[in-house]
């Protein structure tokens, strides 16, 4: 099961990786993902229904902003 409930992205002209970004960094404000949870990609891309790439590169972001911690081969 997945760790994040249905999200609908917008289909326009924001990128997808962006979209993903705003809705991770909405979940863990939330507090939807939890700290010293690890997540992995291709789990939360199944959550939003597309390609673990995307999501990839939006935890990429997130973690260039301080936001999260890539553990290395984990999630």
């Amino acid at each position: 099961m997945g760790h994040l409930k249905h999200r609908d992205l917008n289909v326009g002209r924001e990128r997808l990786r962006d979209q993903v970004s705003h809705a991770l960094r909405a979940a863990l404000i939330s507090g939807e993902l939890r700290p010293g949870v690890v997540y992995s990609a291709p789990t939360l891309a199944g959550d939003f229904g597309i390609s673990a790439t995307p999501v990839r590169e939006a935890m990429l972001d997130l973690a260039r902003e301080g936001l999260v911690e890539p553990v290395r081969n984990k999630g």
